[in-house]
């Protein structure tokens, strides 16, 4: 009787490849949370950045009436107005200088040269005294199994 020569490494390489797709399947388990880390990460900037404009006007009640305000009509792909410069002034702000002041700095927050969204966009909108603040993006997407590069949108109303 012949022993049988070979057969174990038969077995290694078998097991070699079923570790190799274990592997690889983890990975694109990571790959695939950390993209989803990202697009939460910024769906939050997306929040912050509503939020803050919306505060901001809050603060600056005085400027808004029924028929007009700064802050009826911004768009970050337009001209934001310069700063002022009345907060580091020693003489204070006025209310219409405060809020061109606040539009300028939530402005430079999408046109910075690190900017806070990707391709980000704000917007702020009015219709009567509901104001509705837009906030657009780059980001990838799955759609029907491809990726694909797309835009993603968050958007709030409030009545002031």
């Amino acid at each position: 009787m012949r022993k049988q020569k070979g057969f174990t490494l038969i077995e290694v390489l078998v097991a070699m490849f079923i570790l190799a797709i274990g592997i690889l399947g983890a990975g694109a388990m990571q790959m695939v949370g950390l993209q989803g880390n990202q697009g939460a990460y910024y769906r939050t900037q997306a929040i912050y950045l509503s939020g803050d404009i919306i505060d901001r006007m809050r603060a600056n009640p005085s400027v808004i009436t029924p028929t007009a305000s700064p802050f009826d009509a911004i768009d970050t792909d337009g001209t934001i107005p310069s700063d002022p410069g009345c907060k580091t002034g020693s003489v204070g702000c006025t209310p219409a200088a405060l809020a061109q002041t606040d539009i300028s700095e939530w402005g430079g927050r999408f046109t910075q040269a690190i900017p806070i969204l990707p391709a980000g966009r704000g917007r702020v909108s009015r219709t009567g005294n509901n104001f509705t603040v837009t906030i657009n993006w780059s980001a990838r997407q799955w759609t029907a199994g491809e990726r694909a590069d797309g835009t993603q949108t968050y958007a709030i109303t409030v009545s002031l």
